[in-house]
């Protein structure tokens, strides 16, 4: 049993993690602002939703036009490029058995491939294609790689006094239930909007991925019994539903990871956390059209960057030349005075 100095330690340990993650946050935030205000930028051109700029005393009669030149763009060249899945290339080892070490990569190369086909049937996602499309449109993909514990955690494991026989008879039988089970990995593409880095000279140090989710998941996955009035997460004590305090609404969840640990916060406050042994940070970080600037909103930049001005533009002058159309069309022309007349 924990003695009370050991967990007063625990607790300055998380309100120190805390203090540093809040931070970080703060910082990372800011750093990524510009990235942030161009990815904005390039999602409205892409779905169409900037507004073109109309006169007051015209908008009840113009239609504003929007071009589908970013959307056709992105759409494209995402779908060109994920025809195929990746090829994975395993190079053998160049010591030792040669024809050993070949099997070995090929068996590698097979695995790979087919766990990335079972992780879409399993996620039930397109995860290529949406890390292309996130590629292309926002100049800016990431995976998350983590470990799914309890996918095997039904799984039994044999006892140390056994018999060969036996220990054999239940290697055999727990790999027959492991084709009955899903995966026990779980690979996601994270929204670039949410995802801040922080890189050193060693590569990724740290990653916050700061999402916004509904109340209701996030207290069910850590155990939330409500929510006090300054939006902290309550354990431990029923809230009514009618209250104030209902699991309604969406949270601020946070996703800590450095080196060695990561931590779960909610609207800031700390509500798990655990050593994850990977020796690595789980996040794969890729550019679109990658330039020599080292500005996170100018080192990697979306397909149609360069269309960021032309495409407003040009909605404009259709949306001012359609409404010439419907000025000049609908009225008709009547004389009202005799030829010669003055006027």
């Amino acid at each position: 049993m924990a003695t009370a100095r050991a967990k007063r330690s625990e607790l300055a340990q998380r309100e120190l993690r805390g203090k540093q993650a809040a931070q970080l946050a703060s910082a990372l935030q800011a750093l990524y602002e510009g990235r942030n205000k161009l990815i904005k930028e390039m999602r409205a051109l892409r779905f169409m939703e900037r507004e073109v700029y109309v006169p007051p005393a015209y908008a009840a009669s113009t239609i504003q036009i929007r071009t589908p030149l970013m959307n056709d763009l992105v759409q494209r060249l995402a779908g060109a490029l994920s025809v195929n899945v990746p090829q994975v290339k395993v190079p053998p080892r160049p010591k030792g058995d040669q024809a050993l070490a070949q099997r070995n990569s090929t068996l590698l190369e097979k695995w790979t491939q087919t766990w990335l086909q079972e992780m879409e049937h399993q996620e039930n996602d397109r995860i290529f294609y949406r890390f292309l499309d996130y590629l292309c449109r926002d100049g800016h993909g990431v995976l998350k790689l983590t470990h799914k514990n309890e996918a095997w955690a039904e799984l039994g494991e044999v006892a140390d006094d056994v018999t060969a026989e036996d220990a054999k008879a239940f290697s055999e039988d727990r790999k027959l239930q492991k084709t009955g089970l899903s995966l026990p990995f779980s690979l996601k593409v994270v929204d670039p909007l949410t995802f801040y880095p922080r890189y050193t000279d060693g590569g990724l140090a740290e990653v916050l991925e700061i999402t916004k989710r509904p109340k209701i998941y996030v207290a069910r996955e850590f155990g939330v019994s409500g929510w006090s009035e300054d939006t902290k997460p309550v354990f431990g004590r029923a809230i009514e539903t009618e209250s104030s305090s209902a699991m309604t609404g969406e949270c601020e969840f946070w996703e800590h990871w450095t080196m060695d640990r990561v931590d779960y916060y909610i609207n800031g406050t700390w509500v798990g956390g655990m050593e994850h042994g990977y020796d690595r940070i789980p996040y794969f970080h890729a550019l679109g059209t990658q330039t020599s600037s080292r500005d996170p909103d100018k080192e990697g930049l979306s397909v149609g960057h360069q269309l960021r001005h032309i495409i407003p533009a040009l909605d404009s002058l259709l949306s001012m030349k359609t409404n010439a159309a419907f000025l000049t069309s609908y009225p008709t022309f009547k004389r009202e005075r005799p030829i010669g007349a003055p006027s």
